[in-house]
Formats: C-alpha cells, structure tokens, sequence
C-alpha cells in the first residue's frame, strides 16, 4: 500500500503478529492468516494490493502466478516499533509561575453533598438542644462573631444557615466556582498551607486553619453566647 496508508493500522498496533517494512514508494504489512481485523483496515486504503501464501509462494489475490515481488520476511519489523519508534517519555506537570486569573462563583445545578455550614450561634444552639451528644461529637466548629462554621457530616438546616460543599475549598450549595478548577490546582495556586482551607461565600473568601476548629459541644456554644 502506499506509505500514507500506515495510518489505518493505528488502532491494531497492539495485535500480536502484524510487521511492517517502509520503503520510499510503498509500505508492506503482513499479519497471521486469518485475523480480519488488519484486513477490515487495509480495504479501505485507496492502492493496497493483498496477496495470499500458499505451496510456499506469494501470490496475488485472485492470481494464480507466484508474485515474486513480495519481499523478503527478514525486513519486517513489529507496527508498534514503527508506529512508536521511540519510548514514551512522561513528563512533570509544569509547577508556575501562574498566570493571573479571577475565581469568582457562577449557579450550578450538580446535586452536592453538604460538608460544612455557616449559621447563627442562636439556631445553631436550638437545635443541638435535640439531638444526642454522640452525634454532636462527629462535627467540628470555629466562631466568627455571631456566626459559626461548622464542618462535619449530617448538618441541620437552621433557617439561615449557609450550606457548603467540597472538602478543603468550600462553596456555597448551588454555585461553583468559575473557572472549575480541582481543589489542589486551586490550593497550590493560593499557597495554601496543607492545614488550611478556603471559604468562598458569595460575600467573599477566607482561610480558615484546622487548629481553629473544636468539637462542638452544648457548653462552649452556649458559653459563646454570653
């Protein structure tokens, strides 16, 4: 077949058995009889010619004289070294300097999981008046003022609460941000530390450090709210 053809055996170039030998005006493949997989390839290629061996001779298909054209089998190398005549080579990712960019949040309609929270000390008080300690001993809190964050699974929904999603860059439920970035691409690009974590609100965004979270317990909220 002509050498541009080599191109149709791409996606066989891992099937056991299939050489190719280049030249400068064709390029010859052979593959063991009877897999159709190179041949469903091969008749599509304007200019391929199929032989067939048989009483130990080459012959044309549909010839019924030997083509002594055919060449040598010794040439033959495996399509994948042609293909790949070299190994691949992995490459790093590129580490900075980053260019500027502007993460802001846009809607989105994905159903997240709700991981942290922010609320009033007062609902938030109300409601762990309802349930038992255990399950209070699973979440973590931070006070801001008034407010609380509060990270953990199985959060209430207080009236004004402020649900979140995402494990170390929190979002708002219903918005993501923009562009969509993985959390360690977003991380790595702030120089966040490996114990801190980013809290964008639509009022803005925050770094929030692991060692500012306590367990939440009835007393230190109550406690908060003298």
């Amino acid at each position: 077949m002509p050498p541009e053809g080599l191109a149709a055996l791409a996606d066989v170039r891992a099937v056991p058995g299939v050489m190719v030998l280049q030249q400068r005006t064709r390029t010859w493949v052979r593959w063991e009889a009877g897999d159709e997989r190179v041949v469903r390839r091969l008749l599509p290629v304007p200019g391929v010619i199929l032989y067939s061996f048989r009483e130990g001779q080459w012959y044309r298909l549909g010839g019924h004289l030997p083509a002594f054209e055919v060449v040598s089998e010794w040439d033959f190398q495996p399509l994948h070294d042609v293909l790949f005549p070299a190994p691949v080579q992995p490459l790093a990712p590129q580490v900075g300097p980053w260019d500027k960019i502007t993460l802001y949040l846009r809607p989105d309609t994905q159903p997240r999981p709700t991981t942290a929270m922010i609320c009033p000390l007062q609902e938030l008080l109300a409601w762990m008046d309802t349930v038992p300690s255990c399950r209070l001993a699973k979440l973590q809190a931070a006070r801001n003022g008034a407010s609380i964050f509060v990270l953990g699974p199985r959060l209430p929904l207080p009236p004004s609460a402020q649900r979140l999603w995402g494990d170390t860059v929190l979002k708002p439920l219903g918005h993501c941000l923009e562009p969509d970035l993985p959390e360690g691409v977003v991380r790595e690009a702030l120089n966040l530390m490996e114990e801190e974590f980013l809290i964008v609100t639509v009022g803005g965004a925050e770094v929030l450090c692991s060692s500012d979270l306590r367990a939440l317990n009835r007393a230190s909220v109550r406690l908060a709210m003298r």
